[in-house]
């Protein structure tokens, strides 16, 4: 299998590794972020990916999360960590393993998460939003919600809307781009929502009504699955159930339904069915789309989770290239979710945070829908700037040389000139489509290699 094939955000497996998602691809493979071993970045050869939905084959796996501790060939290198976050630096990507040395003002963007997390209101559902230009840090500030929420307890998700393939406008898309990212501190797994539903099943004889008008997916889903763990029958069925719960699109609740009839885990004219995430009808999709929210987040409390947190970055993108039809259907979900949020829906109140990452104030109307949707809270705002004053630049190229040197074992002092040498760099040549704090990192690593090394990783 050929690069072409293969797209950021692409889940794959390998052999040594397992499950993980596409970071960036590469001439000769991709950087892959593996679910079992956290934020590490590792870079792999397309001959050893196997690329899943996406017509290759599969190997099942095993349900339940994988074991914790690594497995490797021969021991880890001391400095591991310290590499693999210069290599992201190097692409332009965020430093993963090293999130908390290099985040400016890391102390102020904490409180900031921490106030915008449901128990900091008592439990109910919270939407909070990321702000700045490109380049700017807005997805490394998406990361550092997830580490944030992580560490609190909570489960998280991320996506990267695109307006194409990923879109608010397609709730059945977007939840299954989500639902394949869940992951917790000490969680993970190849069917994150079942091992959810699972636990809580174990844990409790019902749950609550999250959608007390119509259908009840949550409450039906909730039921098949307690009944399949009743009847042993998790094995056979999971990875298809959580399929359904994952909103896949190659999966369908009428299918397993059938599956489970015939063996016998069901009855026909059982009250309690496998129910699809999001109906077939487009005017109540928004609501689907909210209690999907809510109802996952409910069974990620039940399961012993404080509940979910979720990212979306790039919003400004998914605005500007949806056809009008498509924006309105966008509009109005999150018009729903709006309602939803201020309680003015019949849904049951739940512990999930919504976090969108868009472009500043420069007049898109994606910029407006955000702005709409938190302009009664104040508080849900975190603006970044496009430039950094002098002395926080500084202190961002101390971090950088610290990191550095750590990671390629440097004795001798790193030439501080090479910070003024840079910035002359950026006055004279501009930062082309990186923004200016990205292109900074960019150009000022490529200065420490030509310094330095070049290093290997």
């Amino acid at each position: 299998m050929t690069g072409p094939h293969f797209t950021v955000g692409a889940r794959v497996r390998t052999v040594d590794f397992g499950l993980g998602t596409v970071v960036k691809v590469l001439p000769d493979g991709a950087l892959v972020r593996f679910d079992a071993y956290g934020t590490t970045l590792l870079r792999q050869g397309f001959a050893v990916l196997t690329l899943l939905d996406g017509g290759a084959s599969v190997t099942r796996t095993p349900l339940g999360p994988p074991p914790g501790r690594r497995v490797g060939h021969g021991p880890t290198p001391p400095n591991l960590r310290e590499r693999q976050a210069m290599e992201a630096l190097r692409f332009g990507l965020v430093p993963y393993a090293a999130l908390d040395e290099m985040t400016l003002g890391y102390g102020h963007l904490h409180a900031w998460i921490s106030s915008r997390l449901p128990e900091t209101h008592n439990g109910t559902p919270q939407v909070s939003a990321v702000f700045g230009p490109f380049g700017a840090g807005k997805s490394h500030a998406m990361a550092v919600i997830r580490q944030v929420a992580e560490r609190r307890g909570y489960l998280t998700a991320r996506v990267e809307v695109d307006g194409q393939t990923v879109s608010l406008a397609e709730p059945e898309k977007l939840l299954h781009a989500l639902w394949g990212t869940l992951r917790g501190e000490t969680f993970t797994s190849a069917t994150p929502l079942l091992d959810l539903y699972i636990a809580a099943a174990n844990k409790w004889k019902s749950v609550p009504a999250v959608a007390p008008k119509g259908i009840d997916r949550t409450l039906h889903n909730f039921t098949v699955i307690k009944e399949a763990v009743r009847r042993d029958a998790i094995g056979d069925h999971g990875e298809a159930l959580d399929a359904v719960l994952a909103s896949s699109p190659t999966v369908s609740a009428s299918a397993v339904n059938n599956q489970l009839r015939v063996a016998k885990v069901m009855r026909t004219g059982e009250m309690a069915t496998m129910k699809r995430i999001i109906g077939s009808r487009v005017d109540e999709r928004p609501y689907d789309f909210v209690e999907a929210l809510a109802g996952h987040a409910i069974m990620a409390e039940r399961a012993g989770h404080q509940g979910i947190v979720l990212t979306i970055d790039e919003f400004e993108v998914d605005q500007s290239l949806l056809a009008p039809a498509k924006r309105q259907q966008l509009v109005r979900l999150l018009q729903v979710l709006s309602q939803y949020l201020k309680g003015n829906t019949d849904h049951r109140a739940a512990p999930v945070a919504l976090f969108f990452a868009t472009v500043g104030e420069d007049g898109h109307t994606g910029d407006r829908v955000i702005e709409q949707l938190i302009s009664d809270r104040p508080e849900a705002r975190y603006n970044l700037h496009p430039w950094l004053p002098e002395e926080d630049l500084r202190d961002l190229a101390g971090k950088i040389n610290r990191l550095y040197a750590a990671a390629y074992g440097l004795t001798e002092a790193i030439d501080s000139a090479l910070v003024a040498r840079v910035e002359a760099d950026l006055d004279a040549m501009g930062s082309g489509d990186s923004g200016l704090i990205r292109a900074f990192i960019k150009r000022y690593v490529g200065a420490l290699d030509v310094r330095y090394g070049p290093r290997k990783v």
